[in-house]
């Protein structure tokens, strides 16, 4: 996976590219997995590698940078897995009730903050994952 900038940006990633592609087109399939982030005892990651197809390179990007709580991005935040997953959780059921799509976006640049917040619109439910810089690698 290429490197992002360490300074500020908003950019969508190809993870969130393939979940927005599973939940926006599938209402059957949008459930299946909002089930499965509910309820299975899976962690995120391979909830993500079975429902969204997340390729074994992007799996291990995760795992090593995003959500390790022994190393990777943000030390000091982790573990964000259960952050993360929650909110997709929160913007997934919104999505059902409104009958919207999704939108996520990384928001790289938020000083110390970690966060992620999902606003709801009259056309879609956006989710931010705002996170600090990220360190260099």
């Amino acid at each position: 996976m290429p490197r992002p900038p360490s300074s500020s940006i908003i950019a969508k990633g190809v993870v969130h590219e393939k979940i927005e592609a599973l939940v926006n087109n599938d209402p059957a399939a949008r459930q299946r997995f909002l089930t499965a982030l509910k309820n299975s005892p899976q962690d995120y990651v391979q909830l993500l590698v079975q429902y969204v197809e997340v390729t074994q390179p992007e799996e291990q990007f995760l795992r090593t940078y995003w959500y390790n709580p022994n190393g990777g991005w943000w030390r000091d935040k982790q573990p964000i897995e259960s952050k993360v997953r929650q909110n997709l959780i929160e913007a997934l059921e919104l999505a059902v009730e409104k009958n919207l799509p999704i939108d996520t976006y990384h928001v790289v640049g938020g000083g110390n903050l970690f966060d992620v917040v999902v606003v709801s619109s009259t056309y879609q439910i956006t989710r931010l994952i705002v996170t600090p810089p990220i360190p260099a690698y």
